[in-house]
């Protein structure tokens, strides 16, 4: 602001004269000073801010990546100890998931598309990443992804792809997954997959399209049987159970092949999920009541096959009838008959809407 006393005195304009004839800034300590100033040594949030080079440490991390990636591939299994050390100290969250998105972020900044951009140090970067975004939950994380992995990744590198064909179905389940009950990004997507990739007379192609036909034909009940863990592990040609769990990989590629099974199956069990409200609206308004007591009956395994209550990943994630039908009850969708032990009216409204007559 233009004001008197600064038309006089231009040059004292915003600045005060220190003791060495110099003029400073206002704030400043007397004298001046080189180095950078107390707010200077505070991590910038941002990954972009920060006026000196070095004043944002996301953007640190990521350039130390590149750096490490460009020099020495054998040295970036020690990033793993930095990195978790770094953002510890920083306060960032060191999962797995967030380590690994640095790591390709890194790969992706080097523009590199050889072998070791797609198995880094004998674990494939955008894959293990992909599969942490799964197995965390990261839908947004898990969308970003693909779209740079497949094709173009497996497209411009040599064969053999080992983990190719699981990170495709993988691909598909979660298009399936984030647009339920719409299939326009999962058709999409399976159209822009080369015959090279995922040729079209495979088994792995006919059971991630009838998988779909099921979704949208709202058959739940052949789409229980294809999404069992036996059905996909006999397209993958893997054993029916995965033991390891992630607390115990290693760098390894058998380590990374588990990993991925981890995340397909955690995917295969979301997607079960998401159709178990179909599959009972669909239930509701077929049947007008039915019989479930405390002993073991077909209606019960039934119903549980129909509603997909027992999980893909691990058996305490299992849902069994009764608890399913009792947590249904203050919605309005079934009631308990007083006269008669173990039946259950259903109905076709929940709570919240406009109730229709049982029937």
């Amino acid at each position: 602001m233009s004001t008197w006393r600064n038309k006089q005195h231009p040059s004292q304009a915003g600045s005060v004269r220190t003791g060495h004839g110099t003029p400073r800034s206002r704030g400043r300590p007397l004298g001046g000073r080189a180095g950078p100033g107390r707010m200077d040594l505070i991590v910038s949030v941002s990954r972009s801010s920060g006026l000196e080079k070095g004043g944002d440490e996301c953007v640190f991390l990521c350039t130390h990546s590149v750096q490490i990636i460009n020099d020495d591939e054998s040295t970036l299994k020690k990033t793993f100890s930095f990195y978790s050390v770094r953002l510890l100290l920083l306060g960032f969250p060191t999962s797995p998931h967030t380590f690994t998105g640095k790591l390709r972020e890194g790969v992706a900044s080097s523009q590199r598309n050889d072998q070791f951009a797609l198995e880094g140090s004998t674990r494939t970067v955008y894959e293990s990443s992909l599969y942490l975004a799964v197995i965390f939950d990261s839908p947004k994380q898990t969308t970003s992804i693909i779209s740079a992995l497949i094709p173009e990744v497996y497209l411009s590198t040599p064969p053999p792809h080992r983990l190719c064909l699981p990170t495709i179905l993988l691909s598909s389940l979660h298009h399936l997954l984030v647009a339920y009950p719409s299939q326009v990004p999962f058709n999409r997507f399976l159209q822009s997959i080369p015959e090279t990739l995922l040729p079209r007379a495979s088994p792995t192609y006919a059971w991630i399209t009838f998988l779909a036909a099921s979704l949208r034909t709202r058959n739940y009940a052949r789409f229980e049987r294809l999404s069992r863990k036996v059905s996909l592990s006999e397209i993958l040609e893997t054993p029916d159970s995965i033991s390891a769990t992630l607390g115990a990989l290693t760098i390894t590629p058998q380590a990374n092949r588990t990993l991925a099974f981890k995340a397909l199956f955690t995917l295969l069990d979301s997607l079960r999920i998401k159709s178990r409200e179909t599959s009972w609206a669909i239930i509701r308004s077929a049947y007008r009541e039915l019989t479930c007591g405390v002993q073991p009956s077909e209606t019960k395994s039934w119903l549980s096959r129909s509603l997909c209550l027992q999980s893909v990943v691990s058996d305490e994630f299992n849902v069994e009838v009764e608890d399913w039908l009792a947590k249904q009850v203050p919605l309005g969708a079934v009631r308990r008959r007083e006269d008669a032990e173990g039946k259950c009216q259903l109905n076709c409204r929940v709570l919240g809407k406009r109730r229709r007559q049982t029937y």
